[in-house]
């Protein structure tokens, strides 16, 4: 059955369906176009397993951002009571609504909404408040300031910090864990929220740091969870696809010496052989960061990001580009499109631990 998730194309959204595609629970995205068509929106609601309601306005004049708000939940509940078979109603709520914002109240009064609309149609809702979030995907200027800083700095322009203060982080794919875990079970999770607890200076701080290093060539060593996931962002930042590099040659009477990696931590390289016209890849990452460089042969890189769903192909080798800088949450293959074997280098910033392998397989060309 499936997962229907209003603002399924958003930040969360998105990535609340990546959580559920790793799961092999089929999602459905309903946009605003949905939540304003009762008729489209009662049909996708009746029998469905579930909804998990992302879908909201956090930016705007003050009147927008409440009335955004308390305007879809109020479509969502709607067709709720309408259904034969409603379904579990889980709320990304937000920290906030207990603070008197426009966004907090907003968000508050949505949560009433949906939760006397579920109890009327007979079926359960669960509240989840979500703190600060951060995550691939997340817009500058728009989500967080967390993307904001990333932009910024890796564009070379200056951050500034006016309300030093420590706050709480959650990833975004944690928080949709946490999501669909409410929908199984039927209740909030216990102990949440939890995160990374970071002052703001120290984050715009240490993406000046990540930069510094990753501009100069080197890959830096992720000491926490956090600073791998600070690394993975920034990097999203330097490109919208995957990254290319080329590759710093030094030559002396020898012949000639490429370095494709230089680490500050522990990681792992191999090598491969592809045979003409086989792939390799086909799956994602979430957190490991991974580069392939290719030694001969002509090898075609297929990459699929799962956050922003945009698509693009480059060719490594002989006939182009020679390395490939792998970013989370995008489905990567590399097929030998030549007449000869394809030989090329792996790095990943991880040993290879087969309880945990963040490696995921999505069927080819999967939609979300």
């Amino acid at each position: 059955m499936t997962v229907l998730v209003t603002g399924g194309n958003g930040f969360l959204g998105r990535h609340v369906r990546v959580a559920a595609a790793i799961g092999h629970q089929q999602t459905r995205s309903l946009g605003h176009e949905d939540l304003s068509d009762p008729d489209v929106l009662r049909a996708h609601l009746d029998g469905a397993l579930g909804v998990i309601h992302c879908a909201g306005v956090n930016r705007g004049d003050d009147d927008h951002v409440y009335s955004g708000n308390v305007r879809a939940a109020r479509s969502l509940a709607d067709a709720l009571t309408e259904c034969h078979t409603p379904p579990t109603v889980v709320y990304a709520n937000s920290v906030a609504a207990a603070n008197g914002t426009p966004y907090g109240r907003g968000k508050a009064q949505a949560g009433d909404i949906l939760a006397k609309a579920a109890a009327n149609a007979g079926s359960q809702f669960v509240d989840v408040g979500l703190p600060n979030l951060f995550g691939e995907g997340c817009r500058p200027d728009y989500n967080s300031f967390v993307a904001t800083f990333a932009a910024r700095i890796a564009e070379g322009r200056p951050v500034s910090v006016t309300d030093d203060r420590e706050i709480l982080l959650v990833h975004a794919q944690d928080a949709a864990q946490q999501l669909l875990t409410a929908l199984r079970s039927g209740k909030a999770p216990d102990g949440w929220p939890h995160g990374h607890r970071a002052l703001i200076s120290h984050l715009a701080a240490e993406f000046d740091r990540l930069n510094r290093l990753y501009t100069a060539g080197h890959s830096p060593q992720g000491e926490t969870s956090l600073a791998v996931q600070l690394f993975n962002i920034l990097r999203r930042q330097h490109s919208r696809t995957a990254t290319f590099l080329q590759p710093v040659a030094r030559s002396d009477p020898r012949g000639t010496l490429w370095e494709g990696v230089r680490h500050d931590g522990q990681g792992q390289v191999f090598f491969s052989s592809t045979l003409p016209g086989k792939s390799r890849g086909g799956h994602f990452h979430r957190r490991k960061y991974e580069r392939f460089m290719v030694l001969s042969g002509t090898g075609r890189l297929d990459c699929h990001d799962l956050v922003t769903g945009e698509r693009s192909s480059a060719l490594l080798g002989d006939a182009g580009l020679s390395v490939a800088d792998m970013r989370t949450f995008e489905i990567h293959t590399l097929t030998n499109v030549g007449q000869e074997d394809l030989l090329a280098a792996f790095w990943i910033s991880e040993h290879f631990d087969p309880d945990d392998t963040d490696t995921y397989v999505l069927e080819a060309g999967a939609d979300l």
